[in-house]
């Protein structure tokens, strides 16, 4: 691969991940305004039946791309890339429409174990995303796959940006026009597959004449071998990339029956699990930076292995290892921190503050998943995750009625905690490079990373004190709140990077692996 080649593929590489974050930042933001206008009831109905729309993105955007892309590059030839992609869209295609018909026929007996027989109309408009999975999952691994990063990173933005659009549209006419939760929930996921149409004309426009080809669909794998990786490599990257959203789609399925056996009234309920599902966006917003963080090391893991530098291999992934667990543990203790605030100034009032604590640790948890996954990816370790999750999944699914129906709604975030520790447990066994070697310098590390938490802390707290002794023992408005949010968050990060910079908790070595902070770096010696 020439020089040329190599800077258009990584700068290719940096718009993906740049337009990713982007996607998964307005994915989490426009929730809170939505939430604003439509209240907790009119949440829960979104947030029911987002699970469903959350699968047919994974499986859109992330999971089927993924494996795509790897079986295009492995082609020899042009018409072999061409042959495989035409079977895979048949395949594919096939299997969407399988999808769509379940979700068409059984929406309402799926609404029914919702607890909720209302929904059933909301499913069923979700449901025609499926349908557009195959053509934009094919045309975004086939150009992945030949190292196009653009088509994927413009249909992405556009898809988020229309649905979005729609959605807050969608929300304010229904709240000046006093329509029902449930027509406003029909009218919002309709968002979901006109973006999606709107993506893949975006990408078909430039994709139809690679279907249109000649070349016979008989070259390049065939279709048995196809059909069993896509169940194989397909379902393991599907399902990390899919791993929150079935842990809300278990609570979906069980939250609400669940409440009403702990002694609430269906309305009740319904408000219950719309205030619960505040933590979602929130555990989002506070995974940006683990994503980020995946995005700009995995690549130079990949590469290590390939080219069988081990030294290096180890060297990059404790380096992962260490800037993972810092990152996630901090952002996990501030946002926890100033919840009671965030809670206020966000949504307009602190309810539930203990439940979306526990929930919260979903970041940290969910972040050193996320960790664990790349580093077994990049040694081409798929199976412990699929067992993983498989099981961690199967621990919140046989316990969250339990633990719902006996705690309340606290049950639900700690079994979510509790299935993804079992992962995260399951996961590290086969795990060749471990962080907590209980070596010198691992306790150094955490030493120094303790304190460095416990001073962002003590000044966040310092904040809160003046704040409410100011105000007096009267609850803080809005703008009150967001005074001390960023007050304490401002000042407890400033106390926090004085710390790790007096600690020297990372080695400059260590800060000349990391991309793009290795670049600024040079920039400040010159």
């Amino acid at each position: 691969m020439s020089s040329k080649q190599v800077n258009g593929l990584m700068k290719g590489a940096a718009i993906l991940s740049a337009t990713t974050l982007i996607v998964k930042i307005l994915s989490a933001v426009y929730r809170i305004p939505f939430q604003n206008m439509v209240g907790d009831v009119g949440f829960y109905v979104f947030q029911q039946v987002y699970p469903i729309y959350g699968l047919a993105v994974t499986l859109a955007l992330s999971g089927l791309p993924i494996f795509i892309s790897r079986v295009v590059a492995e082609q020899s030839s042009s018409e072999a890339q061409i042959g495989t992609i035409k079977r895979l869209f048949r395949i594919l295609l096939m299997g969407s429409i399988i999808i769509f018909g379940t979700l068409e026929i059984g929406a309402p007996g799926m609404a029914n174990a919702m607890g909720d027989e209302r929904l059933a109309p909301i499913i069923r408009i979700t449901s025609w995303l499926f349908l557009l999975v195959p053509f934009l999952a094919t045309s975004r691994g086939y150009y992945q796959g030949r190292l196009e990063m653009r088509p994927t990173a413009n249909s992405q933005l556009v898809e988020q940006v229309v649905r979005v659009s729609l959605i807050l549209i969608g929300a304010y006419v229904a709240t000046s026009q006093n329509w029902s939760v449930y027509k406003m929930g029909s009218v919002v996921m309709l968002s979901a597959p006109l973006a999606g149409l709107a993506a893949a004309l975006l990408l078909w426009k430039k994709f139809w004449p690679v279907m249109l080809n000649r070349t016979s669909p008989e070259i390049g794998i065939p279709t048995r071998q196809l059909l069993k990786r896509l169940l194989t490599e397909g379902i393991v990257l599907t399902l990390i990339a899919a791993m929150l959203v079935l842990f809300q789609l278990v609570d979906s399925f069980t939250i609400i029956r669940a409440l009403q056996s702990h002694g609430l009234n269906r309305e009740a309920a319904k408000s219950v699990k719309g205030i619960y599902d505040r933590a979602q966006p929130l555990v989002q917003l506070g995974m940006v930076f683990s994503v980020a963080l995946s995005t700009a090391l995995l690549p130079g893991l990949v590469s290590a292995i390939k080219g069988k530098r081990m030294v290096e291999f180890q060297r990059l992934s404790h380096l992962f290892q260490k800037l993972s667990f810092a990152l996630s543990t901090t952002i996990t203790v501030v946002m926890i921190a100033v919840l009671p605030e965030m809670n206020r100034f966000l949504f307009s009032d602190s309810k539930l503050n203990v439940t979306i604590s526990f929930y919260l640790l979903n970041i940290w948890l969910a972040s050193m998943i996320l960790m664990r996954n790349s580093l077994l990816q990049s040694m081409n370790k798929n199976r412990i995750t699929t067992i993983s999750l498989i099981v961690g999944i199967t621990v919140k699914l046989l316990l969250n009625s339990v633990a719902v129906g006996y705690f309340g709604i606290l049950g639900a975030s700690l079994v979510t905690n509790l299935g993804l520790v079992v992962v995260l447990f399951l996961m590290s066994l086969d795990l060749v490079a471990k962080f907590f070697n209980f070596s010198a310098s691992g306790i150094r590390f955490l030493g120094k990373l303790l304190v460095s938490n416990l001073g962002m802390l003590v000044m966040i707290f310092l904040v809160k004190m003046v704040a409410h002794h100011l105000c007096g023992d009267v609850s803080f408005s809005r703008l009150q709140a967001l005074g001390v949010l960023v007050l304490g968050v401002g000042l407890g990060s400033v106390t926090f990077g004085l710390v790790i910079y007096k600690s020297r908790l990372l080695t400059l070595k260590e800060l000349m692996s990391i991309p793009y902070v290795s670049n600024w770096i040079k920039k400040r010696r010159n």
